[in-house]
């Protein structure tokens, strides 16, 4: 398996770099999403270079304020049902979590929305299918990886990378 880095487009495939090794958070449950974090291991460091830059992980005590957006990106489906051959980016707002629950809760019938994720957007502002796996940026901090929604297009669910932290710090080091 590969990675691509460095492209904006689906078609031109950019760099390729060959996975080592994934490593899945022990506690991921598949039918509820909690802890929805893989880290991968690349055989080779990444190049960087103008099109592949490191970004910043949010710390274990980063705390969002009302009002505050997000930026998250992918190649996912579209109003056309389609995924796109352009990497898209949409500015979505922070949804605090009694609110996200209240909503998850009523579309559901069932809490699904634990401590370790983070909820944002709004009608017709979401991540969508095929966008899994992909950041939510704050303040150029990646603070969340896209997990899950109701349909697309209402409210996006995103594994919270602050919650995860020790996790993610901890496979680093033990595969550095």
């Amino acid at each position: 398996m590969v990675v691509s880095v460095g492209s904006d487009k689906l078609i031109d495939k950019g760099e390729l770099y060959e996975i080592e090794k994934t490593i899945v958070h022990p506690n991921y449950n598949w039918n509820s999403h909690n802890h929805d974090v893989l880290v991968v291991k690349l055989r080779n460091s990444l190049k960087f270079s103008k099109k592949v830059q490191a970004i910043k992980m949010a710390g274990a005590n980063q705390k969002f304020e009302a009002g505050a957006f997000f930026q998250t990106m992918g190649f996912g489906d579209t109003e056309s049902g389609h995924g796109s051959k352009d990497l898209l980016s949409v500015s979505v707002p922070y949804v605090d979590m009694e609110k996200c629950r209240s909503i998850y809760n009523m579309l559901m019938m069932e809490n699904v929305i634990a401590d370790d994720m983070i909820c944002a957007g709004d009608s017709g502002i979401d991540s969508c299918q095929g966008d899994s796996g992909g950041p939510l940026v704050y303040k150029d901090t990646l603070v969340g990886i896209v997990s899950f929604g109701y349909h697309c297009g209402l409210l996006g669910v995103y594994a919270s990378v602050p919650s995860h932290r020790d996790f993610v710090d901890r496979v680093i080091q033990e595969n550095s």
